[in-house]
């Protein structure tokens, strides 16, 4: 049987909490560049726009 003493066990924790915190990070890293998750629908042709669109891509119309 394997006997890991204390230190090994700590190293084994440290090397989760890092991973841990780097997937955290990671994940807002990525949301707060790309910014709010806004999507514009336009009434006429219902084409999915960016947040940061101000006229539709696919018919033109101007986007409140």
């Amino acid at each position: 049987m394997l006997s890991a003493g204390p230190t090994m066990i700590i190293v084994i924790l440290l090397v989760g909490l890092f991973i841990v915190a780097g997937v955290l990070i990671g994940r807002t890293g990525r949301s707060s560049a790309r910014g709010p998750d806004r999507i514009c629908r336009v009434a006429d042709c219902g084409a999915v726009n960016p947040p940061n669109a101000l006229f539709c891509g696919r018919c033109g119309q101007k986007l409140d």
